[in-house]
């Protein structure tokens, strides 16, 4: 059974608190909250762990297919608002990278809540036209 990443609030206070607490406490800056956001995906996902990620989008359709992730990718790879992972698509066993915001959903609670965490924040925190850096 898959659970869904769907309708993350705009506003969830107990998730604010538990990423300015646990997560991004004593950070400063992109390239420090890069590492803290990396090492609390790498110690919290229970890798490894199936889902449902995006492989195709286009304006009249969207694409999902099963995936087996196995790791988080180099941290060199990742951007505070571009975290990777390495899997393998059920339709092709070549290990590939893939975004960790295009995780439609997964089959572990334990994956859930630290992407919820993860997608919540980037949602909060980061559009398309700017970036705002008034968290702490």
């Amino acid at each position: 059974m898959n659970i869904e990443f769907t309708n993350i609030p705009q506003k969830d206070e107990k998730a604010d608190t538990f990423i300015n607490d646990e997560i991004l406490v004593d950070t400063y800056g992109e390239e420090e909250q890069l590492s803290a956001w990396y090492s609390y995906l790498e110690d919290a996902l229970p890798f490894p762990f199936g889902g449902m990620v995006l492989t195709e989008n286009t304006k009249s359709s969207s694409r999902y297919n099963q995936v087996k992730l196995e790791g988080m990718a180099s941290v060199q790879r990742c951007g505070l608002y571009q975290m990777w992972a390495m899997g393998r698509l059920s339709i092709d066993k070549t290990l590939v990278h893939f975004f960790l915001a295009d995780l439609k959903s997964v089959d572990k609670m334990e994956a859930y809540q630290p992407l919820y965490y993860w997608k919540y924040w980037v949602q909060q925190y980061y559009t398309d036209d700017e970036v705002v850096w008034d968290q702490p």
